[in-house]
This record gives structure tokens, C-alpha cells and sequence, in this order.
């Protein structure tokens, strides 16, 4: 504490000799804390819109059923999807035309490489598959991906 009440006294002192009275070093002072703040406020503000942008973006995916968010909005990211101005919905748009894979099947509502449902007209397996799909067990999975098979010859 004691340094700085002597650099500002050696300032004030310095200011004094120049002709700059204690009044226009604070003004100074106060100037040049002003214009830190605005430049911290510009920051902030910037940082801001472009998390906004980030979350409209990501809720965008989401709302149009991205499979894997991360990998879409990196993909989307890499084509400006973020940038200052870019719409939300359009990038979407563009991604889900371009990289269909990275959405579920509107129809089926599944990104899912195999269907949840077996085909109509097998009873054996769609059972298999209710009963697959019920459990979650393996075993389960297993007895309906082998009455597929067998159906299916």
C-alpha cells in the first residue's frame, strides 16, 4: 500500500510539474477506466451473442432430431452455422439435406441402422420383437434377430 501512495504522489508530483492539476489527472483516470470498462462490456456482449447463437443453433438440432448433437453441431460449425447472422434454421435445413444420416427418419422417428419393428405377416418374429423390445435383454435380441433370419429364408 505504502509503494502505491508513493507512485501516485510521485505521479501527482510529476503531473503538478507539467502543469496538469490533480483534477485533470482524475479526469485521465476516470477516462481511461471508462473505456476498459466499455471495451470489457464490448467483450462480454460479443461472447454473449455468440452463446445465444451456440444455443439457438443446438436447439435447432435437437427440434429437427439430430441423432448425435455433438457431431452435428460440429458439422454444422464447419459451415458457419455459428457465424454472426447465420440463421439457425436454414443451417439445419442445409445440414439435414447435405448429411441426412446425422437426423432420424422422419417416417420411423429412428436413426437406428436396424428397425425396432419386424415386418408385417411374421408373427414369430414380431413377437420375438415386441419381446426384444420390451425386455432389452439380450437373449431377447438374440431369439428375435435368429427368427428373422429363419423367416426370412
Amino acid at each position: 500500500m505504502d509503494n502505491e501512495e508513493n507512485i501516485t504522489h510521485e505521479q501527482h508530483a510529476a503531473d503538478e510539474s507539467a502543469g496538469v492539476t490533480p483534477t485533470d489527472s482524475v479526469a485521465k483516470d476516470t477516462q481511461s477506466r471508462v473505456e476498459a470498462l466499455e471495451r470489457s462490456l464490448h467483450e462480454a456482449q460479443t461472447a454473449l451473442a455468440a452463446s445465444e447463437r451456440r444455443r439457438s443453433l443446438e436447439r435447432a438440432l435437437l427440434d429437427a432430431g439430430a441423432v448425435d448433437l455433438e457431431t452435428a453441431f460440429a458439422v454444422a460449425e464447419r459451415a458457419n452455422g455459428v457465424a454472426e447472422g447465420a440463421d439457425a434454421a436454414q443451417t439445419v435445413a442445409a445440414l439435414r439435406k447435405s448429411k441426412p444420416f446425422l437426423f432420424r427418419d422422419a417416417k420411423t422417428g429412428s436413426g437406428a441402422a436396424m428397425s425396432a419393428r419386424a415386418p408385417a405377416g411374421r408373427p414369430g418374429v414380431e413377437r420375438a420383437a415386441d419381446e426384444a423390445a420390451a425386455t432389452g435383454d439380450r437373449a431377447s435380441l438374440l431369439r428375435y434377430m435368429r427368427a428373422r433370419r429363419e423367416s426370412s429364408k
